[in-house]
């Protein structure tokens, strides 16, 4: 709830809100700057977050935690074995002597 729609609420009710509202905008201010101090780390000391935020649905915080999990990405002969590495195993169906 935003200000703009606390001020058709009752006088009573605005009161009780006007707090919570400001301790939302806040926060909302706090989020806004560590997200622009999250996108400069990356900008400036993590260039290969560019190349994961072409994938669609990943952003900065994605592209990060993947890249600092991973470290050193030169370690993995494939990169299959990165999702090995991330406990990402297929599935096996394993019956008696037969592996489908």
């Amino acid at each position: 709830m935003n200000a703009e729609k606390a001020e058709g609420l009752s006088p009573e009710l605005q009161a009780a809100l006007e707090p919570l509202l400001a301790g939302i905008e806040v926060l909302s201010q706090q989020i806004a700057e560590y997200n622009r101090r999250i996108e400069a780390l990356a900008e400036q000391s993590y260039p290969e977050v560019a190349l994961l935020k072409q994938v669609k649905g990943v952003g900065t915080l994605i592209a990060l935690t993947f890249l600092l999990t991973l470290e050193d990405a030169h370690r993995f002969r494939k990169s299959r074995d990165v999702g090995c590495y991330l406990g990402l195993q297929p599935g096996r169906r394993n019956s008696g002597q037969s592996e489908p």
